[in-house]
């Protein structure tokens, strides 16, 4: 799950080609791979959205640049992150946190951080 800034579209997949140095669409080139990101919007607030990110191909940084891209960063994220970007009250890191994840076939579930229950509180 992720806070990002902005508010976004209900459930909508991008598809970019991802590589070093290079964000967005555009020509295929070397070196530059598919990244398949979908999502589903969970929560408005005034100035976010809080977003179920479902990353279909898993490449480095995939959901950050994607977000990014779409002018929409995760929120308090240092490296893909708006210059002077507002930072949601009390966030000391990104808003991203892999709820779940499937690992040769095992689920792993984690629940959402106090530290990010709190932000959540405060952006209500």
């Amino acid at each position: 799950k992720i806070v990002a800034l902005g508010i976004l579209e209900p459930i909508v997949m991008i598809i970019f080609l991802i590589g070093i140095f290079y964000i967005g669409g555009g020509e295929e080139k070397e070196g530059r791979r598919e990244a398949i990101t979908e999502w589903k919007v969970l929560t408005r607030f005034t100035d976010y959205t809080m977003l179920e990110v479902i990353p279909k191909t898993g490449r480095k940084h995939q959901i950050r640049v994607h977000m990014a891209s779409l002018g929409n960063p995760i929120a308090a994220d240092k490296l893909y992150g708006f210059k002077n970007q507002r930072i949601p009250k009390d966030l000391s890191r990104q808003f991203l946190h892999a709820h779940s994840i499937k690992i040769e076939g095992q689920e792993f579930i984690s629940p959402l951080p106090e530290d990010l229950k709190k932000v959540l509180q405060l952006l209500k």
